[in-house]
């Protein structure tokens, strides 16, 4: 999970950049047995019971905004990393509000696991974030194996 979780923090950044003005808001690690989710909750409830109560289900979130100055209307663009059932959740709505997706990965094995898309171009930027993602998780892979 600490795999995925890192290679979205990447990919999210990334797309921050690619868009342009867009602020970092929130960034936390999360015990999922603290989160107010109630799904997040008891996968992390069941996570740390699995593990004999020594280890707990952490994901770090983040949050991207646009800024909103004077005399500008409010953006609902935005980037966001979140979990899903326990299960880390990438949210991207494009700036011109006319696509969104988002995507999850299983926190076992770092896989593909969930996408939820809409918008004309949604199924593209899904596609290429995805993508972006699963390349992160071989590099990342491949760099702890080496150390």
């Amino acid at each position: 999970m600490k795999i995925v979780n890192e290679a979205m923090l990447r990919c999210a950044a990334e797309i921050a950049r690619l868009y342009g003005n867009f602020i970092e808001t929130d960034r936390i690690t999360i015990n999922m047995e603290d989160d107010k989710e109630y799904d997040n909750f008891m996968a992390g409830y069941d996570y740390y019971r699995e593990h004999d109560y020594e280890e707990h289900l952490v994901i770090e979130k983040v949050k991207y905004i646009r800024p909103v100055f004077e005399g500008e209307e409010r953006s609902t663009a935005k980037i966001e990393i979140d979990a899903n059932c326990g299960n880390p959740r990438l949210t991207v709505i494009h700036p011109n509000g006319m696509a969104s997706f988002s995507l999850t990965y299983d926190r076992e094995d770092d896989m593909f696991f969930e996408a939820s898309v809409s918008g004309k171009q949604g199924f593209e930027l899904a596609i290429r974030a995805k993508q972006r993602i699963d390349n992160l998780v071989l590099a990342l892979r491949i760099l702890n194996d080496s150390m």
